[in-house]
């Protein structure tokens, strides 16, 4: 019977192997185009999860239907990516997300190895870096940083900091929370620029 559970599940099935051929029908309505102007093209030679993020923010905001969303993403490819995605075989892609995860993999050597707390212990001041170079050259690593361990970023910074009387400030502090060490931190670098300038100015 044409509206039997099993017929429905045969067209489905059918629909979902043929679903970049559905997608390439869907018809984007033209308040969306301004939307799609503004979009980054993707060569394949960066981040694909970061341009499929960026993308997807942008179209969000107006665009709530992942088919369409689908369609203009694939307006975005060029370079290898171009080639990638006219390689793909006939029914290969099942959904949104399945041509998400594909395109990851396939370019997943682009994506930033992201760096653990541990690695902060790398970040050594140099012998005439000041402590506010030092701080924000320390700070830039450290966004770099996932799932940032507030002990051990703690510890790795006093570890290579050489300003010897802002060490022994902090090495007892109990109150280890980032926040409180960077306004610390903050503080001496403020008294010690200022004894600076007395001296200067002497």
């Amino acid at each position: 019977m044409e509206g039997s559970p099993i017929s429905k599940r045969v067209l489905e099935v059918k629909v979902r192997k043929e679903y970049l051929s559905v997608v390439l029908e869907v018809k984007v309505r033209k308040e969306y185009l301004s939307v799609k102007m503004n979009l980054d093209k993707y060569d394949g030679l960066t981040d694909p999860q970061e341009h499929i993020q960026n993308m997807r923010r942008s179209l969000e905001l107006v665009i709530h239907d992942n088919d369409v969303i689908c369609k203009i993403l694939l307006t975005t490819f060029r370079g290898d990516m171009r080639i990638w995605y006219n390689n793909l075989k006939s029914g290969s892609i099942l959904s949104f997300q399945d041509l998400y995860a594909k395109l990851v993999a396939r370019f997943s050597t682009n994506i930033p190895m992201k760096k653990s707390s541990t690695e902060l212990f790398g970040i050594i001041q140099c012998e005439k870096e000041f402590t506010r170079a030092y701080l924000r050259r320390f700070n830039e690593e450290m966004l770099q940083v996932e799932d940032l361990l507030e002990p051990i970023t703690y510890e790795a910074w006093i570890k290579g900091a050489r300003s010897e009387d802002l060490w022994k400030q902090l090495h007892p502090l109990q109150d280890r929370a980032l926040l409180r060490v960077k306004q610390m931190i903050e503080s001496h670098i403020r008294v010690k620029e200022a004894l600076v300038a007395h001296r200067n100015s002497s």
